[in-house]
């Protein structure tokens, strides 16, 4: 997976979390922010489509279709659903056939 250099951080003083806090011993932490891909330009990605099946994951589509799993994310990206619990059986998934040529707007 690729190394964000520009990671945005935030300090958590939620009082929600304030026992949790005194367990600790500290008044907050200091968490990286959700990393957003609204700048990709995702209309012209070519892709395969692919139906999520029993057993499936994004770690193992990227391995059957890229022969490395370090594209998982890209998959996640094209299709809006970050993890593999948010795919069920008959989803069909799209597979961008080339991860690397992934743009940003300009």
């Amino acid at each position: 997976m690729p190394n964000y250099y520009d990671d945005e951080t935030g300090v958590n003083d939620s009082e929600n979390y304030e026992s949790l806090f005194e367990q600790r011993g500290v008044k907050s932490i200091k968490q990286f922010r959700t990393k957003t891909f609204e700048d990709l330009d995702l209309t012209s990605v070519k892709v395969t489509r692919h139906i999520w099946g029993q057993g499936d994951t994004l770690h193992r589509l990227a391995i059957r279709y890229y022969g490395v799993p370090d594209y998982w994310w890209t998959i996640a990206i094209i299709n809006g659903k970050p993890t593999d619990a948010h795919y069920k059986l008959g989803d069909t998934v799209f597979i961008p056939k080339s991860p690397d040529n992934l743009k940003r707007r300009n």
